[in-house]
């Protein structure tokens, strides 16, 4: 059974957190059991050494706070079984995102 997968980080190849989130994706696209995709909302390039198989989507914001509502989307249309977030801001943010993400939309009118 394959798990998709979803860790939102920051970058995928600086600071700790995206570092840690790469080799993460590494070692678990190479074994075959999870299909890895590391979310992220800046535009930093993957890191040389990542695998093709291991999907990089961009949010298109520079900052946790402000992905909320994308962040919401994509869970909605890409419906993860995991989303793992590495950071204490980004899981508060993942949090409201996935409560988001489970409610219908409403009419606003």
């Amino acid at each position: 059974m394959t798990v998709r997968l979803t860790l939102l980080v920051d970058s995928p190849s600086k600071r700790a957190h995206g570092s840690s989130a790469s080799r993460t994706a590494l070692g678990l696209a190479e074994s075959g059991r999870a299909d890895v995709t590391l979310l992220c909302y800046s535009d930093d390039p993957p890191p040389p050494w990542l695998p093709s198989g291991v999907r990089v989507d961009r949010l298109g914001v520079n900052r946790a706070s402000r992905s909320l509502l994308k962040l919401a989307r994509y869970l909605r249309v890409q419906n993860p079984d995991v989303l793992i977030a590495r950071q204490v801001h980004a899981n508060f943010v993942a949090l409201a995102a996935a409560w988001m993400a489970r409610t219908p939309p409403r009419w606003q009118g």
